[in-house]
């Protein structure tokens, strides 16, 4: 098995409201996206790592990673999500097999939930993970409820995502790689079984300046033990 890690950071962080992007605020001396990348050291699956960026931040992220110059590849991303993780496909080598994808913005992934995923692949060949929905969900139209919506199929997705590389390149193939927002959906819709794995309730996103806060609260805890 030969994974091509891909790790997601071109985005704008409109949500997060600063000037400052999200993944260069500094948790315990290091930028969030350095935590994102060493989360993923100890995988020896792992054999290339492709990192997307906004074109503006490619230089701060040349710096970043300055002593790992010949192990990461920084690329410009697309407008989208999508696109940025197209791009770094396309630069995945011949011989990598499967295609690893991680949101930039999850500091906290854990090397056993990466493992979780990786071991997965025994017996699938798209997988991701997820937790139960804990929170009432309700579908509301012109500010009305219309339904309470039944949580029981329902879960919340998070990454690392892995897939078969051969599955994605003749997915993206197909028209419904224009409409489709994530690679999981592209497969779904190319009728490809996409698996959950238990997900982590620590491995949060962060999207919102207070989620940075909880991401240092967590990542104290894990140097303190």
């Amino acid at each position: 098995m030969k994974i091509g890690l891909i790790i997601t950071g071109a985005g704008s962080s409109r949500r997060y409201q600063s000037k400052t992007s999200k993944l260069f605020e500094t948790i315990d001396g290091q930028p969030i996206l350095r935590h994102t990348y060493l989360a993923f050291q100890n995988i020896a699956t792992i054999q290339q790592t492709i990192i997307t960026l906004h074109p503006d931040h490619i230089a701060k992220g040349q710096q970043m990673f300055k002593k790992e110059a010949n192990a990461v590849q920084l690329i410009e991303g697309g407008e989208t999500r999508k696109e940025s993780v197209q791009n770094a496909f396309s630069r995945l080598n011949p011989d990598i097999d499967w295609v690893m994808i991680h949101d930039g913005a999850r500091p906290i992934v854990s090397e056993a939930l990466i493992r979780r995923v990786i071991d997965a692949t025994q017996t699938n060949s798209a997988i991701i993970p997820g937790l139960p929905v804990s929170d009432t969900i309700k579908r509301v139209k012109e500010k009305s409820v219309v339904e309470t919506v039944s949580r029981d199929d329902l879960v919340t997705v998070q990454t690392p995502q892995l897939f078969r590389k051969d599955w994605l390149s003749e997915a993206y193939r197909t028209p419904m790689a224009k409409e489709a927002t994530d690679e999981a959906m592209l497969l779904e819709h190319c009728n490809r079984p996409v698996t959950i794995v238990p997900g982590d309730a620590k491995n949060i996103k962060v999207t919102y300046p207070e989620d940075l806060v909880l991401a240092q609260t967590f990542i104290t805890g894990l140097n303190a033990s």
